[in-house]
């Protein structure tokens, strides 16, 4: 009588264990600007790469910007071509 409780009962209770583990070990999304990744904008200048502003990489929130300039993630040091994006606050 045991043994069938027992056979029964157990891989039910595995089964609740994996699913409380899943939702125990899942990461909620990021919700404001201080969990986005910032990263230093470039902008490039006769073939060459330039440090400007602060921006991020995460999120579409609109072009990362400084007047007239675009800022782009650098690549290489005359590769600069990756957006970013407009740190939210």
């Amino acid at each position: 009588m045991k043994t069938k409780i027992f056979k029964a009962i157990l891989p039910v209770f595995a089964f609740m264990l994996a699913i409380g583990g899943a939702f125990a070990f899942n990461q909620a999304p990021a919700d404001n600007a201080e969990d986005f990744a910032q990263v230093l904008g470039h902008y490039k200048v006769n073939n060459v790469c330039e440090p400007g502003i602060m921006c991020q990489d995460d999120t579409n929130t609109g072009a990362c910007q400084l007047g007239s300039v675009t800022y782009f993630r650098k690549l290489s040091t005359t590769n600069c071509s990756q957006p970013l994006w407009q740190i939210i606050e």
